[in-house]
């Protein structure tokens, strides 16, 4: 700590030291030679230091700092000294520090003391530095004071900054006091004790544990009551009538004569738990008179009791219900046949009627005239059951709607008819029809299809592709080859053609799809197959034969065959000739006609071929180029009697 002037120093070398209890000492430092400038507004909080800070060591003496020392109180002293008859006055500033730790320390031994009761109480004082708190608890937390267990009963701590000083005050566990209170009508016992329970006295049971304050000591407050007694009695009205209510601490008390228990609560009679229970006679609390709908009715509530039916009434409903907390029971009573609402309104433009009508035990008439009942239902007004008859009155046809038909069906026509009461069936094909209920009435809607559904449509041209029949033409041709000519039989084939042309498109509706037409380019009956034929002779020199002398000589000659056929078909073609022959041979070889066996004589020996061509079937184009080249068939329609319309597409050229 620095004083603020280095002139100021302490007064002596050796502070005043205190030995206190359990370790601590106390330091009083004596501070001489101040200035005017020392003690100014500025300067002197440097000069007093602050609470709390330690006693540094080697501040102006080495070695005199004091470990744990801090400071707790400063003050300047007038000292004044007589010599020779001559007063002189100085200033001294006095700095006192003592042992404070983070920890609470007694300041001296506990004081101890006697209440009335003979019981022991243990008073404790310690101190701590600024801000240190205890963990001490009041009522559970002991000391042992001699062979005696104490428990704390209060705790301040008393905090000035400077330190922090804690009284405890401990007492010793017994009774603190007993005594007799009224609750309600009853004497109970209450004793007051710390750290310790009493015992239960004889007769009684432990109604309530509080926390209290005994001359400023907290405490224990122990309220013990006799089992089953009433602690208060009155007489409440409920209703119209006159209730005995009773508060009983643990029991049930005995039913007064001609009363029936109607409710029981928790409740509290100074801070005691108990239970309030309330009697009363089987009786009528209440008659009144409520609106049910449009109609007065009588409601009584009792208790216990059944009522008796006012004349010219019938019991409504009977209800459990609840009457300033008693469960008791609402009896609602209506006159027979009393309609109790009523509602007339009307709909589709004023083309229907509807009347709705809410009776009790009765059956209503309608006061729409011509009205039909259409509905009888169960219902409820108010919690009351009811019955709810709603009448209706039509007029028949109530909306016409028209709409083109799509184009399948041109120059046709949608119209649906909605109905009340009787069902209105347009004119024409019917194809659709419902009945909704709605409000106890039906709504009938009915659509047939107006105009002409048979018949052609729509007529256009557009452009097909057809298949022209193929020719086939058995012939043969004229070749040569080196030194070989000759014909061979062929089938010349003109190949089916496809050809555009222009046809009608018609568009009808039918009521059943056609299975008949007039086909045109219709090939399927037109083909022709042609075999084909191919057989050969070849030669291939001569075989000569002789004696064994050489006189004789054979010669002949050697030959071989071939024969072969394939048939080619051809669809959608007709032949224009059938047959066809060719032929060519060739010199294959030699053979020596010669006899005698100095002399040849050479003869031509020649190879052939033939072919043949046959063909068979389709002679002509036996087809008709006009009439239908396509037809498709759909259904498009189909009506409530059963009828299905198709659309019908055809194509002809």
């Amino acid at each position: 700590m620095s004083l603020g002037n280095s002139s100021v120093h302490q007064e002596g070398e050796i502070p005043e030291i205190t030995k206190l209890p359990n370790g601590r000492i106390r330091v009083v430092r004596r501070f001489i030679k101040f200035t005017r400038e020392d003690v100014d507004n500025v300067q002197l909080g440097t000069l007093l230091g602050d609470f709390g800070d330690l006693d540094t060591t080697d501040e102006q003496i080495p070695n005199q700092g004091y470990t744990n020392c801090r400071l707790i109180g400063v003050e300047v002293e007038k000292s004044t000294t007589r010599s020779s008859g001559t007063d002189s006055s100085s200033f001294v500033l006095v700095q006192t520090y003592e042992t404070l730790t983070d920890v609470f320390v007694e300041t001296t031994d506990p004081t101890i003391s006697y209440s009335e009761n003979g019981l022991k109480k243990v008073t404790r004082v310690f101190r701590a530095v600024s801000g240190t708190t205890s963990s001490n608890v009041v009522g559970s937390s002991t000391f042992v004071s001699g062979a005696t267990t104490t428990y704390l009963a209060s705790s301040l701590i008393d905090d000035n900054t400077a330190f922090a000083e804690l009284t405890e005050v401990y007492l010793e566990a017994g009774t603190l006091s007993e005594t007799l209170d009224n609750v309600g009508s009853q004497k109970a016992k209450v004793i007051e004790t710390i750290g310790t329970d009493p015992a239960t006295p004889d007769g009684y049971s432990l109604a309530s544990k509080q926390e209290s304050d005994f001359e400023g000591f907290q405490t224990n407050r122990f309220t013990f009551l006799k089992n089953n007694v009433v602690l208060s009695e009155s007489e409440d009205k409920v209703g119209s009538q006159l209730a005995i209510t009773q508060e009983v601490f643990n029991g049930t008390p005995t039913t007064p004569a001609g009363y029936l228990l109607a409710n029981t609560q928790k409740s509290d009679v100074g801070g005691i738990p108990t239970s309030r229970y309330t009697f009363l006679k089987p009786s009528v609390l209440s008659k009144s008179t409520d609106n049910v709908g449009s109609q007065k009715a009588k409601v009584i509530e009792t208790f216990s009791d059944t009522p008796v039916t006012p004349t010219g009434y019938s019991l409504a409903s009977n209800q459990e219900s609840d009457f300033e907390g008693i469960k008791t029971n609402r009896y609602t009573f209506l006159k027979n046949n009393a309609v109790l609402s009523r509602s007339i309104q009307t709909k589709n433009n004023g083309k229907l009627t509807l009347e709705v009508v809410e009776v009790f035990n009765g059956t209503p008439a309608a006061e729409t005239a011509g009205a039909v009942k259409i509905g009888d239902e169960v219902s409820d007004v108010d919690g009351i059951p009811t019955r709810r008859f709603t009448f209706a009155k039509g007029d028949g046809q109530i909306s016409v709607d028209s709409r083109p038909a799509p184009a399948q069906l041109a120059g046709c026509t949608y119209v649906t008819v909605r109905s009340l009461g009787t069902p209105v069936t347009p004119t024409g094909v019917l194809v659709a029809e419902s009945e909704t209920e709605s409000d106890g009435y039906i709504t009938y809607e009915k659509t047939a299809i107006q105009g002409a559904i048979v018949g052609t449509k729509q007529t256009y041209k557009d452009v097909v592709d057809v298949t022209v029949a193929g020719v086939v033409d058995c012939t043969e041709v004229s070749k040569t080859s080196g030194g070989i000519s000759g014909t061979i039989a062929v089938a010349k084939v003109t190949p089916p053609r496809t050809k555009t042309l222009a046809a009608t498109v018609t568009v009808e509706v039918t009521t059943s799809p056609p299975d008949t037409a007039s086909l045109a380019y219709d090939l399927g009956d037109i083909s022709c197959s042609v075999t084909s034929i191919s057989m050969s002779e070849d030669f291939r020199g001569t075989d000569v034969f002789t004696t064994q002398s050489g006189r004789l000589r054979f010669s002949g000659q050697r030959k071989s065959s071939n024969m072969s056929a394939r048939v080619s078909t051809y669809p959608n073609c007709y032949l224009s000739s059938s047959t066809g022959t060719g032929v060519f041979s060739y010199t294959s070889s030699y053979e020596n006609n010669s006899t005698s066996p100095n002399k040849i004589i050479p003869v031509a020996q020649d190879s052939t071929t033939r072919t043949f061509t046959d063909g068979t079937g389709s002679r002509s184009a036996s087809y008709s180029t006009t009439g239908v080249v396509e037809r498709s068939s759909r259904p498009i329609l189909t009506a409530l009697d059963g009828t299905i319309y198709f659309e019908v597409v055809t194509w002809s050229v």
